[in-house]
């Protein structure tokens, strides 16, 4: 044995973690997408943890947020002699999306869930 090759019970460290680009992201060989990654985990635990902010009021500020942002990109398109049509599909989709919801709550999902969820007696 020249101790060239490991023993067979050594394993890479990136093949311990899978491989790929999770390996790569943990091991910091993309740089940046890690610095991301280190940020946002950073803000999301002192938004909940520390500033006592729940999911679902970030839920709704964000949802909140990107309402007030298509509402003036909308305003400023008609400022600006621009077209809305990607504002118009999209809230066709949304339209459609609300219809399946609607489908799928009122028609396919079982009454007894909506009573327990509603009620919240198990």
């Amino acid at each position: 044995m020249g101790g060239s090759t490991p023993p067979p019970h050594c394993v890479d460290v990136c093949r311990a973690l899978g491989g790929g680009s999770v390996a790569d992201l943990l091991l910091w060989r993309r740089w940046l997408a890690g610095v991301a990654l280190l940020l946002s985990s950073t803000a999301m635990w002192f938004l909940f943890e520390r500033a006592g902010y729940n999911l679902l009021s970030f839920a709704t500020n964000t949802l909140f947020l990107l309402v007030l942002i298509l509402f003036l990109w909308a305003k400023s398109a008609a400022l600006l002699n621009r077209g809305r049509s990607c504002l118009i599909c999209s809230f066709r989709c949304l339209l459609t999306k609300k219809r399946r919801l609607n489908r799928f709550l009122l028609d396919d999902f079982p009454k007894q869930h909506l009573h327990w969820l509603g009620t919240g007696v198990e």
